[in-house]
């Protein structure tokens, strides 16, 4: 069982047009994400699936691995799917991390522990990484999606709005983070298959895996950063990247 991790990146926006090369601190934010990778896994298991020539530029530059994806692709589930089924040699056991290009801040150490917890448990096929939080202004976001576990730890529904609805104030929420890990034969199996009923309701593509009874299961962390959405993410993030640690690593081969 090998691991790969895929970024998948497009240019277009809504709130930040070509958002995945933005500049954070001197480095374009697909610079971050694919360094951050690389503090996990060898830097030849790390595949972009872009759509855009300014990225496919970008990659070629970097001497990035890439893979070039439909434009037509509304899901980072389904264009990872068609960038891991071009990618020949993954077999059906390999482990394909998906990793949001619009996440800079990662710390490697989350990668470190999906994989681990793939290794240690038998029959593992999806994972997603889960942030553990109390903030109210993270959890009242429609943009931040909630996911609720059962008793298993495993992820039974995922939602904008902040669930479960409690009449005391619960102690902390589950809020979903981009790294997804899935079997390459899971991950076809979800491209396979067509949007479900929840996963357009909620926009959320991990529902389409619940709606067809595949089972996710969830790992904690209490430290993830946050997504660059808009101009002022992306002002917030030059001020935090200044101070973030892991920076600080890199930052002097800039």
């Amino acid at each position: 069982m090998n691991f790969y991790i895929v970024i998948p990146a497009r240019m277009q926006s809504s709130r930040l047009q070509g958002k995945v090369l933005k500049k954070i601190c001197g480095l374009p934010m697909l610079e971050h994400c694919f360094i951050r990778a690389s503090k996990a896994v060898s830097k030849k298991n790390i595949f972009l699936a872009i759509c855009d020539k300014e990225t496919e530029t970008f990659c070629k530059e970097k001497n990035i691995n890439y893979v070039k994806t439909s434009i037509s692709h509304k899901r980072a589930l389904t264009r990872t799917a068609e960038a891991v089924k071009k990618i020949k040699f993954i077999k059906k056991e390999d482990v394909i991390i998906m990793y949001q290009g619009d996440e800079p801040f990662l710390n490697p150490k989350n990668i470190k522990k999906v994989i681990n917890k793939f290794k240690s448990i038998k029959n593992l096929e999806v994972l997603n990484l889960l942030l553990k939080t109390k903030e109210k202004n993270l959890i009242n976001n429609p943009n931040n999606v909630k996911a609720i576990l059962n008793e298993k730890n495993e992820i039974i529904y995922y939602s904008r709005l902040p669930i479960p609805y409690c009449l005391n104030n619960l102690k902390y929420y589950f809020i979903q983070t981009g790294l997804i890990a899935i079997k390459k034969k899971k991950i076809s199996t979800f491209a396979s298959k067509k949007s479900s009923k929840h996963e357009k309701l909620e926009s959320v593509d991990m529902n389409r895996l619940i709606d067809k009874s595949i089972k996710i299961n969830s790992l904690l962390t209490n430290n993830f950063g946050f997504g660059v959405d808009t101009p002022q993410d992306l002002r917030r993030a030059n001020k935090i990247m200044k101070k973030d640690k892991i920076f600080k690593t890199y930052k002097n081969d800039i």
